[in-house]
């Protein structure tokens, strides 16, 4: 058989740590075959078979590769080629062309390349194939840090539950930074999995082990069930945000958003999780701002897409982010210990009515009673001062107000009562 024919095979990293392995396979140029196709592909690469809960696999260059890949089961049809793609989430620093990280099936027992340019690659393929054992990872431990603000900061898992083995050090000399942006990703992983846990370490194994950072690089992970994992944690500078990280908090959604939405309670989790670091850092959730990194002006809540160039958070969750921005400010004002929290605030005996809400242009509050009112935010700012005449009904403009929640309050002879209502803004 011809050298060019054989497929050489070693593996460079093996690493048992509870019964987990991560392997690394190369191909070497010779060993893309040219078939009457004229296409030049690999032979079947065999994965090291264990029984595991999760398995993905990245692909590192040192050159720029086009390659294309397909899976098959014992017993099932070939899958369609798929593109091979960049990895979006790729810093300035990195020196390695790294793929994105594909989790496959559990059932997966080959996986096959071909080279979309006829000739072959430049520099040998790495193939890093990342497989998390039945048991390995479980959630066991639930806390909440003290948070100085009025909203509280959710319960998470910390790392030592999605790395019971502890060998996924935090980063040594974590360089802190001040958020002014918070930053939404998915995954593109899969959408199910019986080990959500394992599914976050195999996202550290491919941004310490294949892309060579120096931890995950994200602050926070939620999974589809509603559970947040920590990552780099609070205030923590992060590699997320294509080499322009400072001033942002990272939110890596698990699952891929461009074949399905957000479960709900992922999306409510999400909402508590950035209400919290919005109300922490005293920013506005439908604010735009200077993000001093990047050069942009962006969404306080944006999505990776908005400063990179990517599909992140995906096409079908994307489209939600105006409705988020508007979800997180309304639970602050809403749910957490604000001003609000001890104001009666609707009086039934006052017959209030606030059309239309949500409001765009103008907005009309109508009453069986005359009645005086002022307006604040949802910082307790006012932005709206009381009136000095009382009125059945009033059309109010409220064109110069920004998209978010308000808070009108309404006097009435003694009685007192607090209405919500929503200002929408064009995309």
């Amino acid at each position: 058989m011809k050298p060019f024919l054989t497929f050489i095979f070693f593996l460079l990293t093996n690493v048992f740590l509870f019964g987990q392995i991560r392997t690394t396979q190369e191909v070497k140029p010779l060993q893309f075959e040219l078939l009457a196709t004229s296409n030049l592909v690999t032979k079947w690469i065999e994965p090291l078979s264990i029984e595991k809960e999760v398995f993905s696999f990245a692909v590192k260059s040192k050159t720029t590769i086009h390659l294309q890949f397909r899976t098959k089961k014992s017993g099932k049809k070939i899958s369609q080629w798929k593109n091979l793609e960049l990895n979006s989430h790729r810093q300035t620093y990195d020196q390695y062309w790294v793929s994105e990280l594909y989790f496959l099936s559990v059932e997966t027992e080959g996986i096959q390349f071909r080279h979309l340019i006829n000739k072959r690659p430049q520099s040998p393929i790495e193939i890093n194939f990342i497989s998390i054992p039945i048991g390995y990872a479980s959630e066991k431990s639930i806390q909440s840090d003290s948070s100085t603000c009025a909203c509280e900061q959710p319960a998470y898992f910390n790392r030592e539950d999605w790395c019971p083995t502890n060998d996924c050090p935090e980063i040594s000399n974590p360089a802190i930074t001040s958020v002014t942006h918070l930053i939404v990703h998915h995954a593109a992983s899969a959408n199910t999995s019986s080990n959500w846990a394992g599914v976050v370490k195999s996202i550290w194994e491919f941004h310490v082990n294949v892309n060579g950072w120096d931890d995950i690089g994200y602050n926070w992970l939620v999974d589809p069930e509603g559970k947040i994992y920590q990552g780099r944690g609070d205030n923590v500078r992060g590699a997320h945000f294509c080499g322009t990280n400072s001033g942002t908090m990272g939110v890596c959604m698990l699952g891929n958003f461009q074949t399905q939405a957000p479960q709900d309670s992922a999306l409510e989790m999400l909402t508590k999780l950035l209400a919290w670091k919005s109300c922490d850092v005293d920013i506005t959730p439908t604010d735009s701002s200077f993000h001093s990194s990047s050069g942009l002006i962006l969404n306080t809540i944006s999505g990776h897409k908005q400063g990179c160039s990517t599909a992140c958070p995906g096409d079908l969750f994307f489209p939600l982010f105006p409705e988020l921005r508007l979800a997180v400010e309304s639970y602050i004002a809403d749910s957490c210990k604000t001003i609000f929290s001890n104001i009666n605030n609707r009086n039934e005996n006052l017959e209030i009515s606030l059309f239309p809400n949500p409001a765009i242009d103008n907005i009309t509050i109508t009453s069986s009673q005359k009645f005086t009112f002022f307006i604040i935010d949802s910082k307790g700012i006012i932005i709206h001062p009381k009136t000095k005449k009382a009125l059945n009904k009033i059309n109010l403009d409220i064109d110069q107000f920004s998209e978010g929640v308000y808070f009108l309050y309404i006097k009435s002879g003694e009685q007192f009562s607090v209405e919500k209502f929503t200002v929408l803004r064009a995309n």
